[in-house]
C-alpha cells in the first residue's frame, strides 16, 4: 500500500483509495459551480427541502474551502467534514466544485449503496428510501501545507449528502492518487467526521479514534471503507431515532457450509474375497 516518494525533501505516501473515475460526476460537464479562489468566506447553498442532521432540520448549508460544510451560519458550529484542515487552492490546478443535483445514474447508485449497506431502523425503510435533496462537493487537487506554508501534499475528495423528508445520509470519497504528507508536518489539526457544535472541543462522531497520531490513523482509514469500496465511507446522519450517527454496515453474505459426503457404496457386483489363510 505504501509507496514513498521524496519531493522537496518531504515524504509523501500514496494511499490506494477510490479511482477518480469511480467518483460521482464533478466539474463543468456535470453542471458544477466553482468556489472563487479569492473567497475565504463560506458559500451558502439552499437545499431542495429541509435536511435533517443530528435531529435538527436545516434549509441551507455553508461550503468552506478547508474540507467541510457547515449547517449553521457560523462555521464554528455544525460541521460535516470529510477532510477538515487548512487547504490551499493552487492557481489553475485546484478547484472546489459544488452542485445540488445528481444524474439519474448517480441517483440510482446512491440508492443501491444505501440499500446494500444500511439496515431498517426506526422509521427508516431502506427499500423505499428515495432522496429528494442532493449536495455534491468535490475538493479537487487541493494542497496541504506545513507549518511554513510549504505545499507538502495534494488531496482530492468528495462529500455527497442526500436526504428525503425524514432521513439523511453522507458519503466521504477519497481519490487513490492522493499524496498524503507525513502527519507531523501538517499545519494545524486534521479532522474527519461530524459535530453539532454543542461542545466546540468535541466531535459527536469521528471517522477514526486514535491514541496516537490522528492524521496517521485518518490517512490509513481513507484507503479503507465501510461499504466494501476502498476510499468510500457512508453514514446515516439524521439522528431522528436517538440523536446518533450510524456508519454503514456492509451486507455479509451467509457462508454456505459444505456438508460431508456420505461414503459411496461398493460398486454393484464387487466381490470381496478374504485370504483363505486368514479365514
Amino acid at each position: 500500500m505504501k509507496l514513498f516518494i521524496a519531493i522537496f525533501a518531504f515524504v509523501l505516501t500514496v494511499v490506494n483509495c477510490l479511482p477518480r473515475q469511480k467518483f460521482f460526476d464533478f466539474g463543468t460537464d456535470a453542471g458544477d459551480k466553482k468556489l472563487l479562489r479569492g473567497n475565504r468566506q463560506p458559500v451558502s447553498l439552499t437545499l431542495a427541502e429541509p435536511f435533517t442532521f443530528l435531529g435538527e432540520e436545516h434549509n441551507s448549508l455553508h461550503l468552506a474551502r478547508d474540507g467541510y460544510v457547515s449547517l449553521s451560519p457560523s462555521t464554528r458550529d455544525t460541521k460535516i467534514a470529510p477532510f477538515k484542515t487548512k487547504l490551499k487552492m493552487p492557481r489553475k490546478t485546484a478547484f472546489v466544485w459544488y452542485r445540488t443535483t445528481v444524474s439519474a445514474a448517480d441517483h440510482e447508485k446512491i440508492i443501491n449503496i444505501i440499500q446494500q449497506n444500511f439496515r431498517n431502523r426506526g422509521s427508516l425503510d431502506v427499500s423505499t428510501f428515495n432522496p429528494t435533496s442532493h449536495v455534491v462537493v468535490t475538493w479537487d487537487n487541493m494542497a496541504v501545507r506545513d507549518k511554513s506554508h510549504t505545499v507538502i501534499g495534494t488531496v482530492t475528495f468528495q462529500l455527497i449528502l442526500v436526504a428525503d423528508a425524514t432521513h439523511s445520509f453522507a458519503f466521504f470519497l477519497y481519490d487513490d492518487d492522493n499524496r498524503y504528507p507525513r502527519p507531523n508536518t501538517i499545519e494545524g489539526f486534521i479532522d474527519a467526521g461530524f459535530t453539532s457544535g454543542r461542545d466546540p472541543s468535541q466531535w459527536e462522531f469521528e471517522m477514526v479514534y486514535s491514541d496516537g497520531s490522528k492524521a496517521a490513523a485518518l490517512f490509513e482509514a481513507m484507503r479503507d471503507s465501510n461499504v466494501g469500496r476502498n476510499g468510500m465511507w457512508a453514514y446515516q446522519i439524521d439522528g431522528r431515532l436517538d440523536g446518533n450517527i450510524y456508519p454503514a454496515v456492509p451486507m455479509v453474505q451467509p457462508v454456505q457450509e459444505e456438508r460431508p459426503q456420505a461414503d459411496s457404496p461398493p460398486e454393484a457386483g464387487f466381490d470381496l474375497q478374504l485370504d483363505a489363510a486368514n479365514s
